[in-house]
């Protein structure tokens, strides 16, 4: 899978490329354009914090990833995934390295997935 752009909006920081400064109990969006190598009926999505020992989930995610992109998905097919990101207050204020994750929900192995530094703040 190749994920071409990535854009938080509102994010001002994106034009010095610094992690996005991303106000905790606040409301984003967040869209990705990607191509898969694979086609899929269902598709699930998860990001995470990625900590040492294992990430930890964004837990009140909702995960049905074609509420957020076009199903079915196609394989060598540009799409769009749009999410409207609500921040939570269980991460302490810090930055954080976060992975995004869309998924074969028939087939775990057949994935899509980025990084990105966010900058949690009070």
């Amino acid at each position: 899978c190749v994920v071409h752009e990535v854009r938080i909006d509102p994010c001002p920081e994106a034009l010095e490329n610094q992690p996005c400064k991303i106000r905790l109990g606040a409301n984003y969006s967040m869209s990705f354009d990607y191509t898969p190598t694979f086609s899929a009926t269902r598709v699930s999505s998860q990001a995470a914090k990625v900590s040492t020992l294992v990430d930890i989930p964004f837990e009140e995610m909702d995960i049905n990833g074609c509420k957020y992109t076009t199903c079915p998905i196609e394989a060598n097919k540009k799409q769009v995934f749009n999410y409207a990101l609500e921040v939570g207050t269980q991460f302490p204020a810090a930055t954080h390295q976060v992975k995004w994750k869309l998924w074969n929900a028939d087939d775990h192995h057949q994935q899509c997935c980025f990084k990105c530094s966010l900058q949690l703040i009070n």
